[in-house]
């Protein structure tokens, strides 16, 4: 295998590369299948890093996620394919992309409610660039020589998460509805329901064909079995909450029992203890609050 070092980036022959950002930190580029490329941390302990996907045509670069790499996802995407950004697809409002497609003038594309919480200011990132091309349920880019199918899911992580299928290349990115190492959560000020984090992961297994590839919000690699693992977890941790609260136990009763430990190793940090929320998404408080009242009107549309 070749290797090829430019400004300061390392290419491993034509599918590897990596480029350190203003912090040091270390993103990967690897190809998934034919055209289509993931970036990611290259720090595995890293609970806060995420995946940017890019397809590489002949019209240019198209990004799912780019959020602050914008310009290390370029940097590193350069030797491999020095091409304009034409599209940045964003899958939920928390993930919008700051300055660098803005400035290179490609389109963004989201799910309606994405643009209507920035222009509301319900989203926590108000910095972002406005998305410029928006759907209600489901769209079909046709980019070079593929077809990028974008299909909106039940509110659940946020009430804007979308999937991204790259139909020829058989490869999905599904944002961060989808963690391959740990149980997602929900996020309350994108509109988001813990109950309906279970309705996407079963829409997520109904749409997609079991040889797919699985690109996650965060982590490496997935399939189907992995989202089909995930799915099953949040199920029965969903159906243990809902028998004590159908019980009459208070949200302290349920903690006390220590629930959440026949799922401790897919929980992020320590939140499977008794006792209260640990570090990481609180699983028991976010059931417990959407099995027993409406969701907060502060943060919806």
């Amino acid at each position: 295998m070749r290797m090829l070092a430019l400004a300061g980036i390392v290419l491993l022959g034509p599918i590897a590369a990596t480029v350190a950002n203003a912090q040091g930190a270390k993103l990967d580029v690897q190809r998934v299948a034919a055209s289509v490329y993931v970036l990611h941390d290259l720090d595995p302990n890293d609970l806060g890093s995420h995946n940017t996907v890019a397809l590489i045509g002949n019209d240019g670069l198209l990004l799912v996620n780019a959020q602050e790499w914008d310009e290390p996802v370029l940097s590193a995407l350069k030797p491999i394919a020095d091409e304009p950004v034409r599209y940045v697809i964003e899958t939920q409002c928390d993930s919008v992309s700051l300055e660098a497609p803005q400035r290179a003038g490609a389109t963004i594309v989201a799910h309606e409610n994405v643009r209507k919480r920035f222009k509301a200011g319900k989203c926590f990132n108000d910095k972002a660039a406005l998305p410029t091309l928006t759907f209600d349920s489901e769209l079909t880019l046709h980019f070079d020589a593929e077809v990028v199918r974008l299909i909106k899911l039940p509110t659940g992580h946020s009430d804007g998460d979308v999937i991204v299928y790259f139909e020829k290349a058989n490869v999905v990115a599904l944002g961060d509805m989808f963690d391959s190492r740990y149980l997602s959560g929900y996020v309350k000020y994108a509109g988001g329901n813990m109950l309906g984090l279970n309705e996407q992961l079963h829409k997520v297994l109904a749409l997609l064909p079991e040889d797919v590839k699985i690109i996650p919000g965060s982590g490496p690699e997935g399939s189907v079995n992995d989202v089909r693992r995930m799915s099953k977890a949040l199920d029965d941790m969903r159906d243990a909450i809902a028998a004590q609260v159908a019980k009459g136990k208070t949200l302290q009763q349920i903690r006390d029992m220590n629930l959440l430990q026949p799922w401790k190793d897919l929980l992020l940090g320590d939140v499977w203890r008794s006792g209260g929320p640990g570090r990481g998404p609180d699983y028991l408080g976010a059931y417990f609050a959407c099995l027993t009242g409406p969701p907060d009107p502060k943060f919806q549309l």
